[in-house]
């Protein structure tokens, strides 16, 4: 059976399965800024030339919304060029794994994790009214479906005769 074997520090490591994770697996919105802005963390960090580090480029280098050149150098716009993202998806990815622990939790039940804009929308909301902020979206949202099939069976019915 085929293996790669990694030879490597921890935060190597931990670089690698966060870019294994984002290459391979089907993430929710949720779940990819999370690993995002973790890796975007790491790769911020001193000796951050992680392609230098395993002798290869990154597995998700390129892949994605690719990054142009003529950004500084250093920080945020290095880690994301590095990752294959563009500077405002490493912004995004921020905003969306900062939500509060139960603002997370609240995302997954109502099946927010994978809205990218609700998410957005309630980052900025003062971190104590973010779960509130989502379970009100997932109402409206919940309405509004209510509503459109309320309107198709109306549709259906309102040309025949009721005798």
């Amino acid at each position: 059976m085929p293996c790669f074997v990694f030879e490597g520090t921890e935060r190597q490591a931990k670089i690698w399965e966060i870019v294994e994770n984002l290459h391979r697996a089907e993430l929710t919105v949720l779940q990819r800024s999370e690993q995002e802005s973790e890796l975007l963390e790491l790769l911020k960090m001193e000796d951050a030339d992680v392609s230098a580090q395993f002798g290869q480029k990154l597995p998700m280098k390129g892949v994605g919304q690719g990054v142009g050149g003529g950004r500084p150098e250093g920080g945020l716009s290095e880690a994301s060029r590095e990752l294959g993202i563009t500077r405002q998806s490493a912004q995004r990815a921020a905003k969306i794994a900062g939500l509060s622990d139960e603002a997370k939790q609240v995302a997954m039940a109502t099946g927010l994790d994978d809205n990218q804009s609700a998410m957005l929308a309630v980052a900025k909301v003062d971190k104590a009214g973010q779960a509130e902020a989502l379970r009100e979206i997932a109402a409206r949202k919940a309405d509004a479906v209510r509503d459109r099939a309320e309107q198709r069976i109306i549709s259906r019915h309102s040309g025949q005769s009721m005798t």
